[in-house]
């Protein structure tokens, strides 16, 4: 076989949004949301920065959560 067939393909990296409907302020330190969603992915076999990325948002007016939802899933 030719060599480029045989090479490995890079591995996709899947992207995920999360958008917060809060002020990250709200929460010194660890953020509980980040850090119970990142878990659950982990739970299933998905880390951050190997074979996921997460895109963080977040909305400090109602107003802003269709916009921003929007942007993420454009």
């Amino acid at each position: 076989m030719p060599a480029a067939v045989q090479a490995e393909q890079p591995k996709r990296l899947l992207q995920i949004g999360f958008l917060y409907p809060l002020v990250l302020a709200d929460y010194p330190g660890k953020d509980p949301y980040k850090d119970a969603l990142l878990e659950g992915l982990k739970a299933f076999g998905y880390v951050e920065g190997e074979n996921i990325h997460v895109d963080y948002r977040v909305a400090k007016k109602t107003e802003e959560l269709a916009e921003i939802a929007h942007d993420l899933v454009g």
